[in-house]
């Protein structure tokens, strides 16, 4: 007795639909997580002096699927800080543009000096971009897929 399929191709590409969407957006929820952890490593590790409170209120993060934000920092103001919010949310916008493919994780610092304060040494986003180099392959692991 031969073995018959009694499953339609409709219901086999359904259900990988399914499957591949749920994987999608585990994936999505995972980039989140890393996206909100180097934003609080930023703000908390930045080992300069935030008199305005400019800087640490422009960091923030966006995750993208195919081009489109899935989930966006608010940039909460710090400080009186609310220049550096609204740099933060201009500049992560000027980056997603050039993002319409795939998942996509993007964190800024979106005030025009924070390269400067970065190179002397001070520590804007370096601790977050490894703690996120870190995490991400943890995470991906996780899923066992």
């Amino acid at each position: 007795m031969p073995i018959r399929r009694t499953t339609s191709d409709a219901d086999i590409t359904d259900y990988y639909e399914r499957r591949v969407g749920a994987i999608r957006q585990t994936l999505l929820n995972k980039l989140v997580y890393v996206g909100e952890s180097a934003v609080k490593e930023a703000r908390d590790r930045g080992r300069y002096k935030d008199q305005t409170g400019n800087l640490r209120s422009s960091i923030g993060y966006a995750v993208l699927d195919n081009g489109k934000v899935f989930r966006q920092s608010s940039f909460d103001v710090v400080k009186s800080g609310s220049e550096g919010s609204e740099n933060g949310r201009e500049f992560i916008q000027s980056l997603i543009s050039d993002h319409s493919s795939g998942l996509v994780l993007i964190v800024v610092a979106g005030m025009e000096y924070a390269a400067y304060v970065e190179a002397k040494n001070l520590n804007v986003l370096d601790s977050a971009e490894q703690l996120a180099e870190r995490l991400l392959p943890q995470l991906l692991k996780s899923l066992k897929i």
